[in-house]
């Protein structure tokens, strides 16, 4: 083969290589710039999920911090409510009602008043405590306790405890009786022999004692016990004192 067809080879293969190059550079930069892309976008989609997440988190937070600050302005509304409504059916059945101001005071809880020998009793602070005065304790809605003065300093004693001591009625013909806890359950006492609670009766505060107004639930009997000179009855709490940290306490006078 001469010179010219040599040099003629030469160009041929240069452009076939030339062709091949470029058209394999285009193909690697398409699939460059797809994985670029894809990058691109899953990070994209990753970002936006973080940010719906966490102003999901922030929108429920709020939500949760606004029902907060909604139950502490209603508890009180809607525990002062009960007492109203006790006077009004009172009134409807022509019973000569008293005036009585009640007040709530918002208290918390700090601490055992002694964490080796009583888990049902607690230091309090409490703004306005007057020492001569025993208050009742709410919880949720339901009675949960009772304040009193322990060196000159406010103890709640909770529904359990032994030293909670205060005036019920049981049932739709209340039937009047005292409460005192026994470490796990509430005994209503002094109940007429004559008198017939029954098992699964709603037992409610009375009022009579001015410690709690009347119509706070308190619990629902699961025994009567037969004694010599009276009738017993055990009743289960409805309150749950889940960790309180706040709760309320009732002044009636």
């Amino acid at each position: 083969m001469g010179k010219r067809g040599k040099f003629f080879l030469y160009i041929v293969a240069l452009v076939l290589f030339g062709y091949l190059f470029f058209t394999n550079l285009n193909s690697i930069k398409v699939t460059l710039i797809t994985i670029s892309n894809n990058i691109k976008s899953s990070a994209l989609n990753f970002s936006e999920k973080i940010s719906s997440t966490v102003e999901y988190h922030l929108k429920q937070a709020k939500k949760i911090k606004d029902l907060k600050s909604k139950i502490k302005e209603i508890e009180p509304k809607a525990s002062l409510f009960v007492e109203v409504s006790a006077k009004l059916n009172h009134l409807l059945k022509d019973v000569d009602l008293k005036k009585r101001d009640t007040k709530l005071h918002l208290v918390s809880v700090l601490s055992y008043r002694d964490m080796t020998k009583r888990l049902d009793q607690f230091w309090l602070e409490f703004k306005d405590f007057d020492p001569k005065k025993q208050y009742g304790l709410l919880y949720k809605g339901f009675a949960a306790g009772v304040v009193v003065e322990k060196d000159q300093k406010p103890v709640a004693n909770m529904i359990s405890s032994r030293e909670a001591i205060f005036s019920v009625v049981i049932g739709e013909d209340r039937i009047e009786g005292v409460a005192f806890g026994d470490g796990e359950f509430i005994k209503v006492k002094y109940i007429p022999k004559y008198k017939d609670p029954k098992v699964g009766d709603e037992v409610i505060t009375s009022g009579f004692d001015h410690i709690f107004y009347e119509g706070i639930k308190v619990g629902r009997v699961i025994q009567v016990i037969i004694k010599d000179m009276y009738k017993e009855a055990i009743v289960k709490p409805f309150v749950v004192l889940d960790n309180p940290r706040y709760m309320y306490a009732v002044e009636t006078e």
